[in-house]
């Protein structure tokens, strides 16, 4: 299996404290049945975590996992939050995808669904990527509306959940 929605790398969100933390999480996934994992922690607007250091930390920490005899592949990822902006964002790339992919994970605020949702989305996919929402189930207006979901989907859209 592979895990695309991880806060596994250390010291850098609000995830694994520190290295001992993320190699215990890494077993963890192991002992589950996960042979890959994406880390990823929050990007674009308002992070200043950039795909450079997330690179530098996946590719520390996969050392790590190595050195350790943790049998699991790491990949550079980011959740990246929606902003009206979000296209020329990923352009300039201030914001970026799953390991360089078409696959960009995406996260929606927990208390509302933005009015320009749909439209972030098809900018996204008229550039050719494939949007994938990160855990839709936290927000209050899905919850409130399930079928949100079914029209994302019904439009090529992945959950994460």
């Amino acid at each position: 299996m592979i895990d695309i929605h991880t806060h596994i790398l250390p010291e850098t969100d609000d995830g694994a404290r520190d290295l001992e933390e993320a190699l215990g999480m890494a077993r963890v996934a192991v002992e589950d049945g996960i042979a890959s994992i994406v880390a990823t922690p929050p990007a674009g607007p308002g992070n200043t975590v950039t795909k450079g250091c997330i690179t530098e930390k996946v590719a520390a920490l996969q050392k790590a996992l190595d050195e350790s005899g943790i049998p699991v592949k790491l990949y550079a990822g980011a959740e990246v939050y929606i902003d009206l902006d979000l296209a020329r964002m990923i352009a300039e790339e201030r914001a970026f995808t799953i390991n360089d992919s078409r696959y960009l994970l995406l996260e929606l605020p927990f208390q509302q669904y933005p009015l320009y949702t749909e439209q972030v989305i098809f900018e996204l996919q008229i550039r050719g990527l494939n949007v994938i929402i990160a855990h839709p189930e936290r927000n209050t207006a899905i919850q409130d509306d399930p079928n949100r979901v079914a029209d994302l989907v019904h439009h090529g859209v992945l959950m994460q959940i």
